[in-house]
């Protein structure tokens, strides 16, 4: 399960085109399977798409100057 710290301020994610907030990806999250997390908490670092369980993610990352 994913915890609050993992998803960063500097994020969105998006569920099939809606954003969510991290109560609501941590809710998803408890879910996954080991490898789903290992895979999806690989994706909150470097930003992208991942399809999972029918669902596809976005997760956009905005850089802090």
């Amino acid at each position: 399960m994913l915890k609050k710290q993992s998803i960063r301020s500097n994020m969105t994610i998006s569920r099939n085109g809606k954003i969510i907030n991290k109560d609501e990806m941590i809710e998803i999250s408890q879910d996954f399977t080991e490898l789903e997390e290992a895979k999806f908490r690989k994706m909150l670092q470097q930003g992208g798409t991942i399809k999972m369980r029918g669902s596809i993610y976005e997760i956009k990352r905005t850089e802090k100057y």
